[in-house]
């Protein structure tokens, strides 16, 4: 089944442009000029083998555990598209989109997939994702979330865009009590959240937690923990 891109109609509760021009602007321009400037450098960076890569390889196969066969699949902030490219590896047959709010990544993720008919990617927000209500069987979100500007519309978002029963697999890096020497400040624990505060968030959204998991260790150091979540019937 196509997934039917387009701005949810008004009757959806759907952002206006505006709303959408200051979501983009609050995005953290800084943020966002940096991942353009990285954009043409991003698939050579050490940091896809030392960090990306087993994030990536780590997710597809917890993925396979909560959601074996999904048809459509959604990447929220999927920078280049390196997930997608590797989940097709795995799902030839299912239809993949990504979104990212950084215009140069979105390039270079088309550039790498231009003879691919199954695979697209989109310039778009977390927080108004372009697509038809239950679009998605399966969404990621690896090391994207602590970027949104509004973090809890766009769990709102993932949660109206997933069909019911539909996973979430959400990366990033979260605080727990070893690491929380490292979220010091009113700045970063408003971007970064305990996981208490994260279920919370999942279940205003209308997501209910599967479990939480490690998808990427330096020694004893828990870099990247993921919390899967699937979506409640109507």
């Amino acid at each position: 089944m196509a997934v039917e891109v387009g701005l949810p109609e008004r009757g959806q509760d759907c952002l206006t442009w505006r709303e959408v021009r200051s979501l983009g602007e609050r995005m953290r321009k800084g943020d966002r000029e940096h991942f353009d400037r990285w954009a043409p450098r991003y698939d050579r960076s050490l940091a896809q083998p030392l960090f990306f890569g087993p994030v990536y390889k780590n997710a597809l196969r917890l993925a396979a555990s909560l959601a074996p066969a999904p048809l459509r699949v959604l990447d929220v902030g999927c920078g280049t598209g390196r997930l997608l490219r590797l989940t097709g590896q795995q799902l030839p047959a299912a239809e993949l989109v990504g979104v990212d709010g950084s215009p140069e990544m979105i390039r270079m993720a088309q550039r790498a997939t231009r003879d691919s008919a199954t695979v697209r990617f989109i310039q778009g927000l977390a927080e108004s994702l372009p697509f038809r209500d239950g679009a998605f069987d399966l969404v990621f979100s690896t090391i994207s979330f602590h970027h949104w500007a509004d973090q809890t519309r766009g769990l709102s978002e993932v949660s109206r865009v997933l069909a019911p029963g539909g996973v979430l697999l959400l990366a990033d890096n979260f605080v727990i009590p070893s690491h929380r020497v490292f979220f010091l400040g009113k700045e970063r624990r408003a971007r970064f959240h305990t996981k208490r505060e994260v279920e919370a968030m999942l279940s205003k959204a209308g997501l209910r937690c599967f479990a939480w998991h490690d998808l990427h260790r330096f020694g004893p150091l828990r870099m990247v923990i993921g919390v899967s979540a699937y979506k409640l019937p109507s």
